[in-house]
């Protein structure tokens, strides 16, 4: 248990194990040890052989895998008929058939700190009495282990159930990858309305999945009011090992101006580009409504006053006003005009 067997060499069988008795039992349990970086003709990992006598393996968390045979069995090779007692929770290049095993066939260097100079694990000094293989962050070792007997300490003298208030579970191997903050920040933001906002614009050291999100946004014709909101975490999930710790920040909505333009004679006309959420406007003149109108084309609407309101005595003449209706925000700029 809690142990780890790299860089050993055989010239025939078991580069990291070789189990077999002439007498009686080859009994191997191995309880959450990380097996990797061994080699030999046949089983780089483990060999175990029953002829004459009988052999058994019991295998429950362990990491074996990113093992060699020159010839046959890089992480597992089997002489004879051996019972094996498989615990669950391994991630092997062997497949050994369990529910909550992991048959690994990918690059090791995504599961454990690997050399990839010399092809080999980094077996190093990593806290506690002896070196060890570190898991990387993102491996599939991480969060995937079982609960064993006297499986609480990793090889280091670490606490597996340490974590379990954080909501992870046990890594699968001798080291337990240790709980690690992710600094995440969000970027303030200012955009005017309409505009989509950006939902990614934070920083951080690690890749993450998922995206920010918003305290109290609230939209009209789809696009965001005129205001500010508090950037949250939103979505935001981190690879397996990290703990994401958030610092918000703030998205600034900011309104549009609607302009207004006299054009000659009795008609005006309004240009409002790339706001398409304003849908109606009133225009007055002398202070009475002369038309609720709904504005058809999103950049333009058009008004002849010579040919609306035939229950005026004249032609309206005088001061003009466009108010929006259903606009969502807050106008900064109202413009008005003169009608001749």
């Amino acid at each position: 248990m809690n142990s780890t067997i790299s860089g050993n060499s055989a010239d025939f069988h078991g580069g990291g194990i070789y189990n077999q008795t002439f007498e009686g039992s080859a009994n191997l349990t191995i309880v959450n040890s990380t097996i990797s970086g061994n080699v030999a003709d046949f089983g780089g990992g483990i060999l175990t052989a029953a002829p004459p006598s009988s052999a058994v393996l019991t295998l429950g968390g362990t990491i074996l895998a990113g093992n060699e045979a020159r010839i046959d069995g890089a992480d597992f090779l089997d002489f004879g008929f051996v019972g094996i007692t498989n615990l669950g929770y391994n991630l092997s290049g062997y497949d050994f058939g369990g529910a909550t095993d992991i048959h690994f066939t990918g690059d090791i260097a995504t599961v454990l700190e690997w050399d990839t100079v010399n092809n080999r694990p980094v077996l190093q000094d990593n806290g506690g009495p002896t070196h060890t293989i570190a898991l990387v962050p993102g491996s599939l070792a991480i969060d995937a282990g079982g609960v064993f007997l006297g499986g609480d300490f990793d090889q280091r003298g670490e606490a597996r159930s340490a974590l379990a208030d954080k909501g992870f579970a046990r890594d699968i191997g001798a080291y337990e990858l240790t709980w690690q903050d992710l600094m995440v920040n969000a970027t303030a933001q200012t955009i005017p309305y309409g505009d989509p906002w950006n939902t990614g614009a934070y920083t951080s050291a690690a890749p993450l999945i998922g995206a920010l999100g918003l305290t109290g946004a609230t939209y009209s014709g789809g696009a965001l009011n005129a205001g500010s909101y508090a950037i949250h975490q939103g979505s935001l999930a981190a690879p397996a090992g990290y703990h994401i710790v958030f610092t918000g920040n703030t998205l600034t909505v900011t309104p549009r101006d609607i302009i207004a333009t006299t054009i000659g004679g009795n008609s005006a006309y309004v240009d409002n580009p790339a706001n398409p959420g304003i849908s109606v406007i009133h225009l007055t003149s002398f202070g009475s409504l002369l038309e609720t109108a709904d504005w058809a084309d999103p950049l333009s609407y058009h008004h002849d006053q010579s040919t609306e309101d035939d229950d005026l005595d004249s032609p309206p003449k005088g001061e003009f006003e466009f108010v929006p209706r259903e606009f969502p925000g807050t106008i900064t700029t109202l413009s008005s005009g003169e009608v001749e």
